[in-house]
């Protein structure tokens, strides 16, 4: 009798890990596909970007008028650049003034790609005497990391 209980509860003992098994491999496979999907965005965004880069960084000023008497204090544009970074929830790690130049600035920015168009787009709107001009865009875990130059048209 002993021996027969034991034929009627392994299969049990086995059907259990069978599905155990199973739904850890599909749990498995989610995860490969996400993190798959994942880094696929994130290069499909960063090669999106370095091709904008020229685009961006060459366009030209359609209302030029404005640039042969408009002059702007040095605070103005690292205060509006700073504003418009907090504003779109980007994180501003870095921002210099170069040294042989005092109307181009280095920044270094921390965020996701959407923060990043409306910074270019209120910077753009809030001060069209800022041309910014990007370096370089690196992945980070969740956010990318962008380099780029400002400098102030009437400065040049």
């Amino acid at each position: 009798m002993l021996h027969l209980s034991l034929k009627i509860t392994k299969p049990k003992y086995i059907t259990a890990f069978c599905f155990v098994l199973f739904l850890t491999n599909i749990v498995f496979m989610w995860r490969c596909f996400y993190w798959y999907n994942t880094s696929c965005l994130w290069k499909k965004t960063i090669q999106s970007l370095e091709d904008s880069a020229s685009m961006m960084s060459y366009a030209e000023v359609k209302d030029a008028a404005w640039t042969s008497n408009y002059t702007v204090p040095k605070e103005m544009p690292l205060t509006i650049l700073q504003r418009e970074a907090e504003k779109n929830g980007l994180y501003l790690e870095t921002i210099h003034i170069k040294e042989d130049r005092s109307y181009f600035y280095d920044i270094v920015l921390e965020g996701t790609y959407y923060s990043l168009i409306y910074f270019l787009n209120a910077v753009e709107k809030e001060a069209p005497c800022i041309r910014i001009e990007l370096q370089s865009v690196e992945t980070g875990q969740e956010n990318l990391k962008i380099k780029m130059t400002a400098y102030i048209l009437s400065g040049l």
